[in-house]
């Protein structure tokens, strides 16, 4: 049988707001802000190959 003193009980509620808040501003939505980059009106299209992209598609 567990016994919890008063000292114990205020450890607990204490470690469970911490928790609460941690939680609370983790999932808390911030806006999405994107700066789109200069481009030179003469710059070519970027193309990327990425080597075994669709390997486990067969």
């Amino acid at each position: 049988m567990m016994v919890f003193t008063w000292k114990k009980v205020q450890k607990l509620l204490l470690w469970l707001f911490a928790l609460s808040v941690v939680v609370g501003i983790s999932m808390h939505p911030t806006p999405a802000t994107s700066k789109e980059l200069p481009q030179a009106s003469n710059s070519k299209p970027a193309i990327v190959l990425v080597h075994g992209a669709y390997a486990g598609l067969c």
